[in-house]
């Protein structure tokens, strides 16, 4: 792997890869010199409850505008730019653009199969100036303010490149993306600068089988020289490829693999531990065999991570929360008690800058706001119905 250069050369390339990994060393370790340690194991039995104002100072509610043209069914995905919030609508795969107050500026880009259109939305990223949207086969940047494209890239403009696995949005239109080699197991990590040129590269780790137990709609499965299935589902066990992801955190980029066991800081041609998870007594065979035990495996796309803390939730669902600071790992039963607002449990779906946002929908909104003692969230309540927008609650980090 070359020196990372350019704009990128103060970057730190960190890497979740998978491997199991067990240790005996304390919970905390100092950053740089050593590593943070993830106790996991000693959580699954201890249900810990953490008050929201260790980590937050203020919690606001913002209703997002609702209209007989502007009804979001579900938000399947969000930014938060300087000026601007972004959402996109599950059900139509359109990309909307608010005011940081909730209020509709406008809708953004069109669906279709043209090249100035894109099929669907995986994810979106915005700063001042722009907002960009991917979905694997396209790249596509608008102007925030007038909503005019101001750049499409697709995986043939890139050389060696098929298809975008996964996309990590950098700053100056720059974006980073994992490859897969012709063999398709080995993954490599490119920096594409905005120029759509391939600036750095580094290899990272294969992709891995995993056998999963997973329904099965019978509807999916025809049956052949026998009756037909009359149950709504049947428990299958199949093979199921786990490929890596991307995220970053203060100016660090990070390739995940789903199972975050390792994460490992790479600056130049060597690798230095950030943090690892424990998991003790916990064997690979209990996680793995036969099947993906979703209690021992933890889910990377649920990684989320701010200056004091690093968030995570396992396979089944669970949340839990890695202190920097005091080097714990505690289990949590719904999330962070609200002690700020007096609402529900807050578990953000974004970190973004000093920022923690959840996003609610309208009927749950109002059902936490009746069992809350929070008069503000009820004030809220009373402006909706359930037919209403969603909610975004705002968690103002410390």
């Amino acid at each position: 792997m070359k020196a990372f250069q350019s704009i990128f050369s103060s970057f730190i390339f960190t890497v979740i890869i998978l491997g199991i990994c067990s240790c005996a060393s304390g919970n905390k370790a100092a950053m740089n010199s050593d590593k943070y340690v993830i106790d996991f194991a000693s959580t699954l039995n201890n249900e810990s409850s953490i008050d929201l104002s260790n980590y937050a100072s203020e919690i606001q509610y913002i209703p997002i505008e609702t209209n007989d043209s502007f009804l979001l069914a579900d938000i399947m995905g969000f930014h938060a730019g300087d000026d601007y919030l972004y959402v996109i609508c599950r059900q139509t795969q359109s990309l909307y653009q608010l005011s940081t107050e909730g209020k509709l500026v406008k809708k953004i880009g069109n669906r279709g199969r043209a090249k100035n259109e894109y099929l669907a939305i995986r994810s979106i990223y915005s700063d001042k100036s722009s907002v960009t949207l991917e979905f694997g086969r396209k790249i596509i940047t608008y102007n925030a303010v007038s909503g005019e494209i101001e750049r499409i890239c697709e995986p043939s403009d890139i050389k060696g490149i098929e298809v975008f696995k996964s996309i990590l949005f950098l700053d100056n239109g720059s974006f980073a993306t994992l490859n897969g080699s012709e063999e398709g197991t080995e993954n490599q990590l490119l920096i594409i600068d905005n120029q759509n040129q391939i600036i750095d590269s580094a290899i990272v780790f294969k992709t891995q089988m995993k056998n999963i137990k997973t329904a099965v709609s019978t509807q999916n499965i025809v049956s052949v020289n026998g009756p037909a299935i009359k149950q709504p589902s049947v428990e299958l066990t199949l093979p199921w490829q786990y490929s890596p992801k991307l995220s970053s955190y203060n100016g660090n980029i990070e390739v995940m693999s789903p199972f975050m066991d390792t994460i490992l800081v790479f600056n130049g041609a060597e690798a230095q531990p950030y943090a690892i998870v424990d998991y003790s007594n916990i064997t690979e065979e209990q996680r793995f065999e036969p099947t993906i035990n979703p209690e021992f495996v933890i889910d990377a796309l649920s990684k989320k991570e701010a200056e004091k803390f690093i968030i995570f939730k396992n396979l089944k669902g669970d949340k839990y929360l890695f202190d920097k600071e005091k080097g714990n790992t505690y289990r949590l039963e719904k999330g962070l008690n609200d002690n700020i607002g007096n609402g529900e449990p807050f578990w953000p779906d974004h970190i973004i800058g000093n920022k923690m946002y959840r996003i609610v929908s309208a009927d749950l909104f109002i059902e936490e706001a009746e069992k809350s003692n929070s008069q503000k969230m009820k004030d809220v309540a009373a402006t909706l119905t359930d037919e209403s927008n969603p909610v975004i609650v705002v968690a103002t980090l410390k």
